[in-house]
């Protein structure tokens, strides 16, 4: 039994830590309330600048429905001496996990990759550019599908901005496809 003076918010208990980045940390999290797994991301030094990019990157998550972007269920406000953002718990690993485990057919790699346009593409309608695609911020999930992730680099999508994240996408349809490579010459 979970005591109450353990709960953030009042209804998220705390467990591991599931992820450390250069500045924040993710940490798995039970929602009591709604009695589901949620991943509560912080940052590892809370200061003015780090609080400032949690809050904007909940506001930008906010702006988005799609189910390859990762959703941000709450903002938590002092965690730690800083706020926290409560989000869809995505685990399977990311895209370089799930390719270095096994090889994965070339059908697969262009599902992804049209998961990716699509979430992608989702967020330039919001004005919204991920400023970071890569293939550790591309989550697999349970199901199979992708989910984006890591948004602390998004940004209001200029058009050059924009032109980023496509380079980026076709930085990542590249890669996945050469990984699909190594299956069809076996």
């Amino acid at each position: 039994m979970i005591s109450l003076a353990t709960l953030v918010e009042g209804r998220y208990a705390l467990g591991e830590t599931i992820a450390i980045g250069g500045a924040y940390t993710i940490a798995r999290a039970h929602d009591t309330r709604l009695r589901r797994d949620v991943a509560i991301k912080r940052a590892r030094t809370p200061d003015a600048a780090s609080a400032a990019r949690l809050r904007i990157e909940a506001s930008m998550l906010a702006r988005c429905a799609h189910p390859g972007v990762v959703g941000c269920l709450d903002l938590i406000d002092d965690l730690d001496g800083g706020p926290a953002l409560v989000l869809q718990l995505v685990e399977s690993g990311n895209l370089a996990q799930h390719t270095d485990i096994a090889p994965i057919h070339e059908a697969l790699a262009r599902t992804w990759i049209d998961e990716v346009a699509s979430a992608v593409d989702h967020l330039h309608t919001r004005n919204i550019a991920h400023g970071d695609l890569k293939p550790g911020n591309v989550m697999v999930d349970t199901d199979g599908r992708v989910v984006l992730v890591d948004f602390d680099r998004a940004r209001d999508a200029s058009p050059d901005a924009i032109d980023d994240d496509r380079r980026a996408l076709d930085a990542l349809r590249s890669w996945l496809l050469k990984r699909s490579e190594v299956v069809a010459a076996r």
